[in-house]
Parts: structure tokens; sequence; C-alpha cells
């Protein structure tokens, strides 16, 4: 019986474990067919859950709901995971292309105003959507991808200028790197705080330390990189534009398997940043009922013996 019960709530710990990994996501935005992609963690294609005029950037928030930038309709939309419009932000957003999250959840879009009279700029807006602040300067252009490290600074890559910028909390300018790029348009940053850069006009991607010196790049298995992401493992995901495919590499730059169902010219990518899952109510209950369930026995036994002696 004891055995029985330890089984049971082992088996319950990993049917939770279970659900709530099962609960994770990634998404892809497609020009192809203006959607964005839903996959499941280990890759398999869910369903297409948004429809606009060319989708770009996406970026996920801490309750997984994911937001789109739609570059010809200046706006970013909201969506939780089954694929509900939960918002819409539309005001002080100019062709809106990379999207990122910071450590308070504050949303920054990056606008390349390119073919308008307005400057490309940065626009911050608060986990309910309201616009806080931009940040412009003379050094943005053609902005797209952009990133947020744990200390707040900001890169962003500029695709015709063959550039990445970064700068600091209070829109600072810190340096720019200009070597090793060609046409970089997505960003990520690993585990240790290096930066990737995808370079759409030579198939690669270049890795940068937190210094910005060029360390190395990957240059297999690439066609036309535009999203870059980090998933939980710290495998790297790259979305190839041009042959319609996700490219998965080990943190170690080595290739190691491709995504090609529900992709057409695809774009960004958003992984979900949950941690491992902590041990739900539930579980912790089933665990206090089967100590508790252990104790009263053991109790019982030792009154049985008391009686037989």
């Amino acid at each position: 019986m004891i055995f029985r019960l330890i089984s049971t709530s082992a088996t319950l710990i990993l049917a939770f474990s279970s659900m709530i990994q099962g609960a994770d996501f990634f998404y892809v935005s497609n020009w192809g067919d203006n959607s964005v992609s839903q996959f499941r963690s280990d890759g398999t294609f869910q369903s297409s859950i948004a429809n606009g005029d060319r989708p770009e950037g996406l970026a996920m928030d801490s309750l997984q709901n994911i937001y789109i930038g739609y570059r010809y309709n200046d706006s970013i939309k909201e969506y939780d995971s089954a694929g509900t419009l939960q918002s819409t932000i539309s005001s002080n957003l100019n062709r809106p292309i990379g999207l990122t999250f910071d450590k308070s959840g504050n949303l920054f879009a990056a606008n390349d105003g390119l073919g308008t009279s307005s400057p490309d700029s940065i626009s911050k807006f608060n986990s309910n959507g309201q616009f806080q602040s931009a940040l412009t300067s003379n050094v943005l252009h053609d902005s797209h991808g952009i990133v947020i490290d744990p200390s707040g600074n900001l890169y962003v890559a500029d695709f015709t200028g063959g550039k990445i910028n970064k700068f600091d909390q209070g829109g600072n300018q810190l340096f720019s790197i200009t070597s090793n790029l060609s046409g970089p348009i997505g960003l990520a940053l690993d585990q240790s705080g290096n930066l990737y850069a995808s370079n759409y006009n030579n198939n690669s991607i270049s890795i940068f330390n937190t210094s910005g010196s060029y360390q190395s790049s990957i240059s297999s298995n690439l066609s036309g990189p535009i999203g870059l992401a980090f998933d939980n493992a710290g495998r790297l995901f790259a979305v190839n534009n041009t042959n319609n495919s996700i490219s998965i590499f080990a943190s170690n730059g080595t290739y190691i398997s491709s995504i090609t169902t529900g992709l057409s010219q695809p774009r960004f990518i958003a992984i979900s940043a949950t941690s491992v899952p902590e041990p739900s109510t539930y579980v912790l209950a089933t665990i206090a009922s089967v100590l508790m369930a252990l104790s009263i026995r053991r109790r019982n036994r030792s009154k049985v013996c008391l009686i037989d002696l």
C-alpha cells in the first residue's frame, strides 16, 4: 500500500510537471500569408493565431501573451495563447519592427521610419500598453531587431547601415558594432550576455561579447536568417526567410535540426522564457496527503503491536 501511494504521488508530480511544460509555446511571424504560427516547445506546429498586414517583430510577456508588431499599419497587437485578441497599441509607432520586453515588463518597439518624414525611434510602453517615452538619436537608421540585456542596455540592429548600436538605460549611446556584419536584422542574447546577430546578406550569425568584440560566426544551415531566439535549454533558433525553415543550434553552435512545417516567408521568432516549473499547489497537497497517510498508518501499526504484546 505504501509503495502504491508513493508511486501515485510520483506519477501525479510528473503529470502536473508535464502539463506546465506543455503550456510553453513559441511563435514565428510569416509574410507569405500574413500570419503568426504557433508551435509547442518541442517544435510541433499548432496553429496560426493571428492575421494582419505584414506581421514583424514578436515578443512574449511573463504570462505568455504574444505581442505582434505590424509594420505597415503602425500597430502592436496582443493575443493570448489561445489566439484571442487582448489589446492593440496604435499610438507613438512608426513602422514597428523589432519588439522586446525588459525585466520590469516594459515593452520596447523599434520604429524604422524608413520612407516616412519621421526619424527612427524606440518607443517604450508600460505593461498596460501606455506610452512612456521615445528614444531618438541621429545614429538610429533602418532599425530592425532589438534586445535588452539584464542591466537595461539596449541593442538595435541597423540593417542598411550594417551596424548594431548599444544604448544605456538613459538613451546614451555606448558604442556601435560595425565589423563582421552584413545586413544585420535579428538579435539575441545568450545566458552569458553574448550578443548574436543574424546577417541576412551573407547567411551567417555573428557572435560578440559584452564589450562588442567579435568572437565567432555560425555559417552552416542558414538561408536568409532574420529572427533569433534562445530557449531555456540554451539552444539557438534561427528563422530562415528564404527557405521557409527554422534552424536549431546547440549552445556551442553545432547544428541540431530544422523545422519546416507551418512557415511561409518567416521573419521573427519569440520563445517563452519560462523557468523550470516549481511544484504546483496540487502536487504539494498530494505530497502532504501521502505523508499524512503514511504517518497515520505507522501510528496504527504501533497500536496493533502494543495490543499483540
